[in-house]
């Protein structure tokens, strides 16, 4: 309910009032969903991985153009792939035993 309110929100800001980059949004929205994720399933490594990449999106708003593919590129992976190579990993331990 709080990640759709917010989620709501910022997108009428950014459209109404504010004209927010679509690489921000996209990293608060998925840190925040990464976030979720992590203290829905109780990993820690996953939740950490989101929360810095939520907060990391606010370096989006400091580079303006086409350089804020340099800030998004390596918060993407560390916010994504890195959790996801983490989960995989208990994943096959958890199945061998």
């Amino acid at each position: 309910l709080v990640f759709g309110i917010t989620g709501f929100l910022i997108s009428m800001l950014a459209m109404f009032f504010w004209q927010l980059p679509i690489l921000f949004m996209v990293l608060l929205l998925m840190g925040m969903g990464t976030t979720l994720t992590g203290l829905v399933i109780g990993y820690k490594t996953v939740t950490i991985c989101g929360t810095l990449g939520a907060l990391s999106s606010i370096g989006c708003l400091f580079y303006p153009g086409l350089n804020q593919i340099l800030i998004f590129a390596p918060v993407f992976i560390f916010m994504m792939v890195i959790p996801g190579h983490v989960l995989n990993h208990a994943a096959r331990k958890q199945k061998k035993s």
